[in-house]
């Protein structure tokens, strides 16, 4: 599914995938768009932007677990990916890979019960993060930003 969050925007526009919102799982391939990777000067605010995951229904900063990625800025058209927790609203997150504009990869996203943690999956590198699960977990969509907005029209194969 193609996912395009316009220049200007956060949200990643409409598709059929959103109207099936319930998962317990994330779990598929992924490919960034060249215009993905941007400078830093072309964004006010930097962070990290959210690729996929699993989220409490009605409490995205409560209990959750993502994929999340921003630009390599030192290196054009390599992308940092990060896996990204909400426990009880505290936020942590840690690198897992490099990731090039134009390549596939293989990802997951999955909650333990048994090991209580967070198991992200991106390009045969494994990261188990501690956390907690969403009661009712939704699946979370590309998103740009916190603050800054999409410098660019960026598309996103997932």
């Amino acid at each position: 599914m193609k996912f395009t969050i316009k220049k200007g925007k956060h949200y990643s526009c409409f598709n059929l995938d959103k109207l099936q919102p319930f998962a317990s799982k994330r779990k598929g391939k992924v490919n960034f768009s060249l215009p993905c990777w941007y400078p830093r000067s072309s964004v006010e605010y930097t962070g990290l932007n959210k690729l996929t995951g699993l989220a409490q229904f009605l409490g995205i900063h409560e209990n959750s677990g993502r994929l999340v990625w921003h630009p390599d800025f030192e290196n054009p058209g390599i992308i940092e990916i990060y896996g990204y927790v909400y426990s009880d609203g505290e936020r942590t997150e840690k690198k897992i890979d490099n990731a090039v504009c134009g390549a596939e990869y293989e990802y997951s996203v999955i909650y333990s019960n048994t090991m209580q943690s967070w198991i992200f999956e991106f390009n045969g590198q494994k990261l188990l993060m501690g956390g907690k699960r969403p009661k009712l977990p939704v699946k979370c969509f590309p998103y740009f930003g916190g603050k800054s907005v999409s410098p660019n029209t960026m598309t996103v194969k997932l």
